[in-house]
């Protein structure tokens, strides 16, 4: 999993994907973006290509109920996507439009109407990053710093939680009451029920949408801050799994060898036959939700804060999921200088390992 993979590099446990024979990082079956953030000091441990699905399933999408929408005479929400006006306060305002209390008694169940059903309560994570919010970054010279203390998260918190306002929205675990036992089965089938305008969800959800609803249903992509925001971001959640080549490991090069031919030829079998045929044409049925699945999946980002956890930094705002409540400058202000010391820790084991 990504968020145990970084420990595991740090401690000199993995080989550099750099020094291996036969890998050539620069065919199109790499994922550059991965390489170039994931790449520490010269040093790359882990990553992935067209080889491995799982990153590919795990990255975030927005599925809407476009009989609700319709219902509700919303704008034509692909479109605005596709103008690139696709954005938080735009799914707030949606959301807003199609939520109720059917049942009149002031709290929301399965008895009512939600504008989103989030897949978890990590979802926090996932709407930030879409809005171009990242923890850790990178200068011109490639060294590290910390990027997430900036007015631009703040704004982004305040406005993921108008859209998960509780009147409207709310999380799987928010349902225990109600099923302690599995309560994100009980969230998944409010919306597959019919009763949530959104449902945020990997891109592997679209399968179980397919299985379980009786009404059309179609896909966006994660919404963007602003309309200035210049493209639509994903990010793979932190069970997201990444390969490496461990460091005990007899002949480096075969591994090496075997990554590229199996990172080219997957390129030609099996993501095509898992995104083609199976996510855009067996779990979608319009030739527009393609295209946003499309869009959505290029704009795939990492992370390299949120894969390591540098002080703890990836669970300042999930903490708050659940009250809802800004806290986001006193965390980071406690937190700060423990995620400084870890960086510095961090950059140093890395340059020991050249």
């Amino acid at each position: 999993w990504s968020i145990d993979i970084g420990s595991l590099a740090a401690d000199g446990l993995m080989y550099n994907l750099n020094d291996l024979e036969y890998v050539d990082f620069s065919q199109s079956w790499w994922n550059q973006e991965a390489n170039e953030t994931l790449t520490i000091a010269g040093q790359l441990y882990f990553t992935t290509s067209d080889f491995l699905l799982h990153d590919k399933l795990r990255s975030y999408i927005v599925i809407y109920n476009a009989d609700l929408a319709e219902a509700h005479q919303l704008n034509d929400l692909q479109s605005i996507a596709e103008e690139g006006r696709w954005t938080i306060d735009v799914m707030n305002t949606a959301a807003r439009q199609v939520a109720a209390d059917l049942n009149n008694d002031g709290k929301m169940n399965a008895e009512d109407r939600f504008g989103l059903i989030g897949g978890a309560a990590k979802d926090v994570t996932m709407y930030i990053a879409s809005m171009g919010n990242k923890i850790i970054s990178k200068d011109e010279n490639d060294n590290l710093y910390i990027s997430m203390n900036t007015e631009h998260m703040i704004n982004s918190i305040d406005k993921f939680f108008a859209l998960y306002d509780k009147s409207i929205s709310a999380f799987p675990e928010e349902f225990a009451v109600y099923d302690s036992a599995d309560c994100y089965t009980y969230a998944y089938n409010i919306f597959s029920s019919g009763n949530s305008l959104f449902y945020s969800t990997m891109l592997g959800g679209m399968e179980l949408c397919s299985s379980k609803c009786n009404f059309d249903y179609k896909a966006l992509p994660m919404p963007k801050y602003d309309e200035q925001q210049e493209k639509y971001l994903t990010q793979p959640d932190d069970i997201t799994l990444l390969f490496n080549v461990p460091a005990s490991v007899s002949d480096p090069d075969f591994c090496g060898f075997m990554l590229e031919a199996l990172s080219c030829i997957s390129s030609r079998t099996t993501l095509p036959t898992y995104y083609e045929t199976c996510c855009k044409n067996k779990y979608t049925y319009d030739e527009r939700s393609m295209k946003m699945l499309d869009i959505a999946m290029q704009g795939v980002t990492y992370d390299i804060g949120f894969i390591w956890n540098i002080g703890g930094l990836r669970e300042l705002v999930m903490n708050d999921a659940f009250s809802r409540k800004n806290n986001f400058a006193s965390n980071y202000k406690r937190n700060e200088k423990r995620a400084l010391a870890e960086m510095k820790k961090l950059i140093e084991h890395y340059e020991i390992l050249q």
